[in-house]
Order: C-alpha cells, then sequence, then structure tokens
C-alpha cells in the first residue's frame, strides 16, 4: 500500500545540506577567531625579530666602518689624493708641512667616511625604526655608531690647529692609541644597550 506522507524528501536534504554547510563555516569561523590572536602575535613576533636582527647587524657593520675609517695605517694613493686637494686649494698649499701633513689625515679620514656613504644612508633609514618599534634604548644603541663618526670628524678637523698637546684628538681618529679606546668605549655601551633591549627577539644572552 502506497502512503503518500506529503514530505518533499528532496528539499528535505537539501534544507540539511544547506544548515550542513552554515554549521560547518561557523565552526570555521569560531576557529579563526581563537587562531588569529596566536597567529597575530606570531607575526608580530617575526616582523620584530627581523627588524632587530637588521638593527644589530647594522650596528656591527657600522663599528666595522668606524675601524676603517680610524685606522692609522694610510695607504700611499690616500696621501697622493689628499696631497692633490691641499695643492688645489691656496690656502693650504702654502701652509708649513707639519701643518698640512694634519691637513692631509684630515682629509684621508673624511674620504674614507664618505666611501661608506650607502652604510649612513641606511643607519639613517633604520633610527625612527629602531625608536618606533623598541624604543629609545634601542635607538639610542644604534645611534652611538653615529656618533662615533661625528667623535672622529671634530677630533680630526681640530687637529691641523692645535698647536701643542694633539694626543687627545689623535686617540680619536686614530684606533688603538688610547687605552682605553674612548670611541670603541662608547660604541661598547651601544652594544650592550642593543643586545639587552633586543635580546628577546634575537635569541642571544646578556
Amino acid at each position: 500500500m502506497f502512503c503518500d506522507s506529503g514530505i518533499d524528501w528532496l528539499a528535505t536534504g537539501s534544507m540539511i545540506s544547506g544548515l550542513g554547510a552554515v554549521i560547518t563555516g561557523l565552526v570555521a569561523l569560531w576557529a579563526l577567531l581563537v587562531a588569529y590572536p596566536d597567529w597575530k602575535k606570531r607575526e608580530t613576533y617575526k616582523a620584530r625579530s627581523a627588524d632587530a636582527r637588521s638593527i644589530l647587524s647594522a650596528f656591527y657593520e657600522g663599528r666595522q666602518v668606524i675601524d676603517s675609517i680610524r685606522s692609522p695605517l694610510t695607504y700611499g694613493h690616500e696621501i697622493d689624493e689628499a696631497q692633490k686637494i691641499i695643492d688645489d686649494a691656496p690656502e693650504l698649499r702654502y701652509l708649513p708641512e707639519e701643518v698640512r701633513r694634519r691637513h692631509r689625515q684630515r682629509i684621508v679620514t673624511r674620504s674614507r667616511a664618505n666611501r661608506h656613504a650607502e652604510f649612513w644612508e641606511k643607519a639613517f633609514r633604520l633610527l625612527p625604526v629602531a625608536k618606533a618599534v623598541f624604543g629609545d634604548q634601542v635607538e639610542a644603541g644604534l645611534l652611538t655608531v653615529i656618533q662615533a663618526r661625528q667623535s672622529v670628524f671634530a677630533a680630526v678637523d681640530v687637529y691641523p690647529d692645535v698647536d701643542d698637546e694633539f694626543r687627545p684628538w689623535q686617540e680619536k681618529f686614530w684606533k688603538g692609541i688610547g687605552k682605553p679606546d674612548p670611541i670603541d668605549a662608547d660604541l661598547d655601551v651601544g652594544e650592550n644597550k642593543l643586545r639587552e633591549h633586543l635580546a628577546e627577539y634575537l635569541h642571544i644572552k646578556t
């Protein structure tokens, strides 16, 4: 005996299927909402770790640049280039030999720094990142490299005009003369700041 129940099983099946899709979507959304904070935290940590590596790497590159600028060893081509600048400058050409020698050192030191213009641009670009992402201490740590360059410039620029006691100036623009070395001492402070405040993102011991 055929019994017509009046139920549209096809429509019912479609409704159940649609309800299942909704439930599946809701479950996926719930899982996403639960997982999102952890995902965001991981992504933030990865971004900060990348910034921390860039900042610390720039600092160490800066130390190498400062060392090269301050090297007491002066090459022949550096002396020749500096001498040409002196010969072409009437205000320097006829100075006493000792004064001209000191001007040669000034020109050599500044020329070495200028050869690293790309690095200085990078260091300046990273300063606002250091401050915005990690705060004042990390900015101050990276800034010690730039300040070291300025200290070297200040010392070597006054060097030609110093009459007697010029060793304190030489200790700043020539590495290894001062004990302790004043520029290295400042850079050590900057390095310690960076390692302390970036340790969390670089897995280094302080």
